[in-house]
């Protein structure tokens, strides 16, 4: 017989809804007693998953569609025998998901579930609750084994189609960022910082990368009169991104903390990195080292959330083959490929927001697919792990959709990111006395490189140490019992081609 209560909950954060009052004026919920009538602001952990479950109930797909946060939410009807589960549109938040004979375990990580279930645990049937979708789990069954194959049986359902999304913004953009569309964008940005700050007790913090995402956050919560403290990552005072960054608050007035690590730091940390992202690609688990040890620092100086400006990249395209210096053979090497011109396209920067649909084969089952695997594994997770969570104001669906259907000519004529940030934030950059040459100035550099060809960053720190792509893939089979081939698929994975 099943248990009373067959869920064993292993969630250590179930999120936030940024828009309650909004929420609750427009879809009435619950009695006027529940916690959520009582004129709050902003939801608590504590009844979110009854007020998600609630809301649904009464209002259905609606009801879930204009919801603002992020969240992993996992409710069990004891009336009803059913089990609901519901992930925010872009799957901010992590959610894990294994069907056993003895229940069913819901978790915010796969090594908690793998922890908890023990001998029942297999990686081959974890699975990622994929972004968007609802799913209604009926236990109603005896026979303990219908829990695992009541899972194969009801398919979740989705609420949010960004694809959609982008289809009729790019209607909105059409084929000039004028004057009105560039502040409308702006203007999605500030509802979304808003949105999330009103949730925040304590200081606000930035992680100011020296990069064009980040500072456009800056300049966002400068221009709306937030007082705010920037971090930057650096390994032994190495790197351009620290200078950039230093550049940058400084033109804005703010103040600027270096986060110092060791390079022994760097090494002695990428087991955990691997073990903390619950991946195995290098650029994934590369870039976790460094979220791993900026976390840990800043729980270490009393703070619990820090804004980013992840999600750009991947809207605008802006990715170039990873080529760094290999100390081993003194080359440059180029460890992943990219296709810069392909994922100029409308539909390849949908891929890198959303992912792959979920019953198509490149869809990771137990991972997810688009930002809700990368971002969430390298970025999300590894400040989980250290009590903290990570703010990303861009992903807002009308906002991400926007920058996705700027077509490629337009991104061009504006002269790629740069131009496009100088066109956004003119306003902003103009009030504070920046340039745009000072935009121009700025080259992308990867947080795992540090600087132009990764010398002194945590890449070539680790690649000298023979932290490569097979090792990443070994530390992740024995954590997680993958079956991944060390050999092939870190072949597959890491170039290792030398730049003659």
């Amino acid at each position: 017989m099943l248990s009373v209560h067959p869920i064993q909950d292993l969630r250590v954060a179930r999120g936030r809804i940024w828009n309650i009052d909004d929420m609750v004026r427009r879809f009435p919920v619950g009695a006027p007693t529940a916690p959520w009538n009582q004129g709050v602001k902003v939801s608590d952990e504590q009844w979110i998953d009854d007020f998600i479950y609630q809301g649904y109930r009464t209002h259905h797909l609606p009801f879930l569609v204009h919801l603002k946060g992020r969240f992993a939410t996992a409710h069990f009807d004891a009336e009803r025998r059913c089990l609901f589960l519901a992930r925010d549109w872009i799957g901010e938040l992590p959610f894990h998901i294994l069907a056993t004979r003895q229940g069913i375990l819901i978790s915010n990580t796969i090594g908690a579930i793998r922890n908890a279930a023990v001998a029942d645990y297999a990686y081959s049937y974890v699975r990622a609750f994929p972004q968007a979708h609802i799913q209604e789990i009926d236990l109603s069954e005896t026979d303990p084994l219908c829990v695992a194959l009541t899972m194969r049986s009801m398919e979740p359902q989705q609420y949010c189609d960004f694809p959609s999304l982008v289809h009729q913004a790019g209607y909105d953009v059409g084929y000039e960022l004028d004057h009105s569309k560039a502040e409308h964008l702006r203007g999605l940005l500030v509802g979304s910082i808003a949105r999330r700050v009103r949730s925040l007790s304590g200081p606000l913090a930035l992680l100011l990368s020296g990069g064009l995402d980040s500072l456009s956050i800056a300049l966002t919560m400068k221009a709306m009169g937030l007082k705010f403290e920037a971090y930057t990552l650096s390994v032994d005072g190495a790197g351009d991104d620290v200078s950039m960054a230093a550049e940058f608050a400084g033109r804005l007035h703010i103040a600027h903390h270096v986060i110092r690590v060791s390079n022994e730091d760097v090494v002695q940390v990428f087991e955990q990195a691997v073990k903390t992202s619950e991946c195995y690609p290098l650029y994934n688990v590369y870039c976790a080292v460094g979220m791993l040890l900026l976390a840990r620092k800043l729980h270490e100086m009393g703070l619990r959330s820090a804004f980013c400006g992840e999600g750009v990249n991947e809207a605008v395209g802006d990715y170039k083959d990873w080529e760094v210096f290999n100390p081993k053979t003194g080359q440059v090497v180029i460890l992943q490929r990219i296709n810069s011109a392909r994922i100029q396209r409308t539909e390849e920067r949908q891929l890198l927001v959303w992912g792959h649909p979920r019953d198509k084969g490149k869809y990771n089952k137990q991972l997810g697919s688009g930002l809700a695997k990368h971002a969430g594994s390298r970025m999300v997770k590894p400040f989980l792990a250290a009590g903290l969570t990570l703010e990303c104001p861009y992903y807002d669906p009308q906002l991400l959709s926007h920058l996705v259907a700027v077509p490629a000519d337009l991104l061009h004529d504006l002269g790629g990111k740069p131009g496009l940030v100088a066109r956004v934030f003119e306003s902003d950059l103009k009030q504070l006395g920046l340039d745009r040459e000072l935009l121009e100035s700025c080259k992308k550099v990867r947080l795992q490189d540090a600087s132009e060809g990764g010398r002194g960053g945590i890449t070539e720190i680790l690649l000298s140490k023979g932290c490569d792509q097979r090792l990443a893939i070994d530390i992740f089979n024995r954590e997680f019992g993958a079956a991944l081939d060390p050999e092939n698929d870190g072949r597959r994975l890491a170039w290792m081609e030398e730049r003659r």
